[in-house]
């Protein structure tokens, strides 16, 4: 009797592509598996066509299009997607971050060592 083996699916959103095609090997290799958009625009079209939606979302705030949290926003407003857990990625030091905007958000300073990435994930994914 074969038992398919489920693995966490992860949305990873990002503008730069490099960056983007590093990441998703990193997290297949880490036993993950991962879908990717451009941009928030692009990340909405593939929650859409998702036949379920991801155990969690890791995106870049700064983003041509839709922004990061435009995109956050736009996930939170439908019902199905309000729960999925976000980390955000950013360049942006936090200390310039509005306050109320990372209240109860994940958040990664680029650069970033992959190690805390995925302990990052680990840990959301574990609550």
């Amino acid at each position: 009797m074969s038992q398919e083996k489920s693995f966490p699916l992860l949305l990873l959103v990002d503008d730069d592509p490099v960056l983007r095609k590093a990441l998703q090997e990193i997290f297949e290799f880490s036993q993950y598996a991962v879908v990717t958009a451009g941009n928030g625009k692009q990340g909405l079209e593939m929650l859409r066509s998702m036949f379920q939606p991801p155990d969690l979302i890791i995106s870049d705030m700064v983003m041509p299009d839709m922004d990061g949290f435009q995109f956050m926003q736009a996930v939170q407003a439908e019902e199905a997607w309000h729960d999925i857990p976000f980390i955000f990625l950013s360049g942006r030091p936090r200390s310039t971050l509005d306050a109320k905007e990372l209240r109860h958000i994940r958040y990664v300073p680029k650069p970033f060592l992959v190690e805390d990435l995925l302990s990052e994930v680990s840990n959301v994914l574990s609550l």
